[in-house]
């Protein structure tokens, strides 16, 4: 933790600094499952071996990831249910799906939404913003349960057409920086991260994937 604060602090570390916290954040990861995605970032600036004491500076990115870091471990040392360890089956699904004119979803407990874009949005009918709008549906989708009351720890599974918000975590650290999206996409992986800390809530450890996802249109789209 120490160490996460004085390279979050400085904004930049050793190669060999680096190194060590990445291993050690790997082993917590073991017991923090949802933290894993938040390590491909950091993990990526070790691929070219370098000297221990040459200085990396960390992105604006890097350091944000680092941040949820310290939320990650003050959650374990505060305790974790062993709900959040174990493979479970999910308990609460929702769904969701999206066009370039609009996304919605809804839920088994009969909760359902739709976002219309603007007629005079420049967003609208850009196709180049599907992903980010799925991952956002997903991210609806997982608020809405957390948000519903509860005396179970549930495991929430959401769908998109093709994947899943599991899924989408993983992808969110491998999207091209260049993106027009790229930084919206972070900013919806961390709340969806920072949703299920504050819940009692875990994600479903799975997604599924092509035509085995067989998701309902629940967009109603149209221009």
């Amino acid at each position: 933790m120490l160490d996460i604060k004085q390279i979050s602090s400085a904004g930049k570390t050793t190669f060999g600094n680096l190194d060590t916290t990445v291993g050690r954040l790997n082993h917590a990861a073991y017991v923090i499952p949802l933290a894993r995605h938040f390590l491909n970032r950091l993990r990526s600036r070790l691929l070219f071996r370098k000297p221990k004491t040459h200085e990396i500076t960390l992105s604006r990115h890097e350091s944000k990831d680092l941040a949820l870091w310290r939320r990650f471990l003050i959650m374990a040392h505060n305790g974790l249910s062993i709900n959040r360890l174990t493979v479970r089956q999910p308990t609460r699904l929702t769904f969701s799906d999206t066009c370039p004119f609009g996304f919605g979803g809804y839920n088994l407990q009969g909760r359902a939404w739709r976002i219309r874009i603007p007629h005079l949005c420049t967003l609208r009918g850009d196709g180049r913003f599907n992903n980010l709008f799925e991952f956002m549906g997903m991210a609806i989708g997982i608020w809405i349960e957390c948000l519903a009351p509860s005396d179970n720890s549930e495991c929430i599974l959401s769908l998109g057409d093709n994947t899943s918000a599991v899924g989408w975590l993983f992808r969110s650290s491998h999207v091209d920086a260049a993106s027009l999206t790229f930084d919206a996409i972070q900013l919806v992986a961390r709340k969806v991260a920072t949703l299920i800390m504050e819940s009692p809530h875990c994600l479903a450890s799975q997604h599924i994937k092509g035509k085995l996802n067989v998701v309902s249109d629940p967009t109603g789209c149209d221009r």
